[in-house]
C-alpha cells in the first residue's frame, strides 16, 4: 500500500504559519514539517513539537532572510549593515575566503559550557550543557570517568531542541563521585562527515544542586 507523507514548510515563520500548522496537524492533514529556527515565531513552534513528538520535524536552513543566530561577529560575510542576512545575490557577491565556515557555524551547534557537581549524596551528579544557538538539532552523549578512568554513568540525548540542557546521571559501582572525576560530553550529527565536538569538566563540589523533580 502506497503512503502519501504531507509536508508543511516553514514551521516558525511567523504565529499564523505556525497556528496553520498544527491545525492541519491535529486534523491529520499533516504528518511532517520543516522548521525556520530563526524565525520569530519558533519558541512557539518548538514548544508544539516537543508535546507532539509524532509531528516529524525537520530543518529548514535558512541564510537570506531574517536575523542570524549567533552574534554578527561571527557571520559578517551574511549579514548587511541592519544586521539582517544578506539576499542570495549579495551573499554571492560577498563570497570570500571563510564564508562557507560561516555558514556552516551559523547551521551546526556547539558546545559553549559543560559544569558537573555532585549531590549531597555524592551516588548523583547533575550534569549542565550550554550550547550554542542552532538549525541543525545535534545530538550529545554523555559520560562520567571515575579516578580510575572507568565509565561509571552514562546517558544519551538524541535531536536536542534546547540551547541548555540539565541531566541528574546515577553512578555505577558503589562510589561516590570524588576527586579526579570528570565528565566527558561528545555533540555530534547523524552525518558522519559533520563537524563533532567534544568538551571536558571536572566533577567539582559547588552548591549542592537542587534535587530534580524526577531523575532524567
Amino acid at each position: 500500500m502506497k503512503r502519501l507523507i504531507i509536508n508543511a514548510d516553514d514551521l516558525g515563520y511567523d504565529n499564523g504559519v505556525v497556528r496553520g500548522i498544527i491545525d492541519l496537524h491535529r486534523a491529520g492533514l499533516v504528518s511532517s514539517t520543516s522548521c525556520m529556527t530563526n524565525q520569530p515565531a519558533w519558541p512557539l513552534a518548538a514548544a508544539y513539537l516537543r508535546d507532539h513528538p509524532d509531528l516529524g520535524a525537520g530543518v529548514h536552513l535558512v541564510m537570506n532572510d531574517g536575523f542570524p543566530l549567533l552574534p554578527p561577529e561571527r557571520v559578517p560575510a551574511l549579514i548587511g549593515a541592519d544586521r539582517h542576512f544578506r539576499n542570495d545575490l549579495q551573499i554571492l557577491r560577498s563570497l570570500r575566503a571563510g564564508t562557507t565556515a560561516q555558514l556552516r557555524a551559523e547551521f551546526r551547534a556547539q558546545i559553549e559550557r559543560v559544569r558537573a557537581a555532585p549531590y549531597a549524596d555524592g551516588r548523583r551528579v547533575k550534569v549542565e550543557v550550554d550550547i550554542t544557538p542552532f538549525r541543525e538539532r545535534p545530538n550529545l552523549e554523555i559520560a562520567i570517568r571515575s579516578d580510575t578512568g572507568d565509565i561509571i554513568a552514562t546517558a544519551s540525548a538524541i535531536d536536542v531542541m534546547a540551547f541548555h540542557l540539565a541531566f541528574t546521571l546515577h553512578l555505577r559501582g558503589g562510589g561516590d563521585a570524588g576527586p579526579g572525576y570528570e565528565v566527558v560530553v561528545l555533540l555530534y550529527y547523524d552525518d558522519p562527515l559533520a563537524p563533532q565536538d567534544r568538551r571536558q569538566a571536572p566533577v567539582a563540589p559547588a552548591s549542592p544542586p537542587a534535587e530534580p523533580d524526577s531523575a532524567r
